[in-house]
């Protein structure tokens, strides 16, 4: 993600963080994603020209303003995607979605 400028690189730097400070885990590039993965992948984060936009793994459907979609990947598990323009995006909901996420992927 270094090529990532000003808004865009804070986010970054701040999602990082604060993924990074919910365990163990592995975060890794994969074709034009960063995966962030216990025994597997919870979310992952893919630059665009103007935003970042997270893939959260959840096992229910959420309701919110700020998910752009939601598609099942799996029989338990829904695909939400958000996009997010500024690290100030970096904070409750998507926080706790991203914990959540987390925490629903067994060690």
């Amino acid at each position: 993600m270094s090529h990532l400028t000003g808004e865009l690189r804070d986010a970054w730097v701040k999602l990082r963080e604060v993924s990074a400070g919910l365990g163990e885990q592995r975060i890794y590039a994969s074709a034009k994603a960063v995966m962030f993965s216990r025994s597997s992948c919870y979310f992952f984060a893919r630059p665009k020209k103007a935003s970042l936009e997270l893939c959260i793994f959840l096992a229910g459907e959420l309701d919110h303003p700020i998910i752009k979609s939601s598609k099942p990947v799996s029989k338990q598990k829904l695909a939400h995607t958000v996009l997010v323009h500024h690290e100030d995006q970096i904070e409750a909901p998507l926080t706790e979605w991203i914990q959540a996420a987390w925490e629903q992927v067994p060690e």
